[in-house]
């Protein structure tokens, strides 16, 4: 489903509508979607809210509400900003990867894990500087309360995204 910015209601999400800042996106049960960002793919698992909260030429800033959110981004080119916000963080992509964001807004806790890539979470404190291999699970509102580790196996939603990946990469 999708709420176009500045409207209350929701609607029935279609294959290639463009969206742009303050527009939402719910992925509900058993669903996935994919946005595609000029040299960047964004891919939300089930029950994932997400909004665009700035869209543009130079910056692709979203806020994550729930659920999971994979990122790819093939080049980083000069000047262009990927961030990540979600209520326990704000992350800043640093360089070109594979990323991946789970927000659990009843446990209070935001999971990033780099496979590959390198990025910064910001918030009150210090940043906490990510590289690739690595996951770092964020707890305690925006205090930055974290534990390092490194980064999981993948899961089913993971390979599908990989899938893709691959496919758009080698085209």
């Amino acid at each position: 489903s999708i709420q176009p910015g500045g409207v209350n209601d929701w609607v029935e999400a279609v294959v290639n509508r463009p969206m742009t800042s303050a527009d939402r996106l719910w992925t509900d049960q058993n669903a996935r979607a994919e946005l595609n960002l000029g040299s960047a793919s964004l891919r939300m698992n089930a029950e994932t809210s997400l909004t665009l909260t700035n869209v543009s030429d130079e910056i692709v800033q979203v806020e994550l509400d729930q659920g999971a959110l994979n990122v790819h981004i093939r080049h980083l080119f000069g000047g262009e900003t990927y961030e990540i916000d979600t209520p326990n963080q704000a992350f800043t992509i640093l360089k070109a990867g594979d990323y991946r964001f789970d927000v659990d807004p009843n446990a209070d806790t935001t999971s990033v894990t780099v496979w590959k890539g390198e990025g910064e979470a910001n918030g009150q404190g210090p940043g906490v500087r990510l590289r690739g291999g690595e996951q770092a699970s964020f707890t305690g509102g925006t205090s930055l309360e974290h534990r390092m580790s490194r980064a999981p196996g993948l899961d089913g939603f993971d390979d599908w995204c990989r899938v893709r990946d691959n496919r758009e990469d080698n085209s």
